[in-house]
């Protein structure tokens, strides 16, 4: 398979971020294609910050497209439509990469059954649900997926003709969509997990789930990943024994953030 890789950026009001993407892409061990930079109706100065920075540093291979604002998942899915390469990769302005990040994915997602290739976004080992001890590598499946989503969309590299395959990203769905986008990619080959660090979450200040404070956002949260939940109940024939237990368990982590959360303000 071509090694050629398509980096998509959904970009909204990131003018304080979106070099620092660019730059961990550029500082790669292994060089990138073509970086396409979807501006989902950003009111900063983020486009501007761009073209500049396309000039100042006469770069050929990044593309910036505009668009009226509908969401990240309406963002990725224009970029992978505008995509050249079959091998496409997600990062978030507000993330960024480590320099080998591509370099270790690329000799997993070149095989046929792989198509999907992922990692950590934050530094200690991720704990794996169905397997006795975490390994450095291990496949996800469907099942796995039903309990935790061990995918960041920064983290993977995927194929697009797959993705295209499966409609992509739901445009209809806020919070949590990434899921979805993953239970369905589950059904055409493997998921690789790295467990290692692949990408820096927000300039490493952040954590994860909920960091921004509002209780709505972990609800939201919540019902996007019920949804997601039911959504493979009935289109991707899980077991009633395994959606009951899915629905069980992501209501008991629920409780646990707003647990987490009200501690985190009560101590602030």
């Amino acid at each position: 398979m071509n090694s050629k890789i398509s980096v998509i950026i959904p970009l909204y009001n990131g003018e304080s971020v979106i070099l620092r993407a660019l730059k961990s892409i550029l500082n790669q061990t292994v060089e990138v294609d073509e970086v396409i930079i979807i501006n989902d109706g950003s009111t900063d100065n983020s486009a501007s910050i761009i073209k500049d920075y396309i000039i100042k540093e006469r770069i050929s291979n990044i593309h910036l497209i505009e668009k009226e604002n509908g969401g990240v998942s309406s963002a990725r899915n224009l970029g992978i439509l505008k995509a050249k390469n079959e091998l496409i990769a997600f990062l978030d302005c507000d993330d960024e990469w480590i320099p080998n990040k591509i370099e270790m994915q690329l000799k997993y997602i070149q095989s046929d059954d792989i198509i999907l290739v992922g990692g950590n976004h934050f530094i200690s080992p991720l704990s794996y649900i169905g397997f006795k001890k975490a390994k450095n590598i291990n496949i996800i499946t469907l099942n796995n997926l039903l309990f935790k989503n061990y995918f960041q969309p920064s983290t993977v590299i995927t194929k697009r003709s797959i993705a295209l395959k499966i409609n992509s990203f739901n445009e209809q769905q806020r919070y949590a969509e990434e899921g979805q986008f993953f239970y369905k990619l589950s059904q055409y080959g493997k998921l690789v997990h790295i467990n290692e660090q692949l990408v820096i979450y927000d300039g490493g200040e952040k954590s994860g789930f909920g960091h921004s404070g509002l209780s709505k956002n972990i609800f939201e949260m919540e019902k996007g990943e019920l949804k997601n939940i039911n959504f493979a109940y009935k289109h991707l024939n899980i077991s009633p024994i395994s959606y009951f237990f899915a629905i069980s368990f992501s209501i008991l982590k629920y409780f646990r953030r707003l647990f987490i959360k009200k501690l985190s303000t009560l101590r602030n």
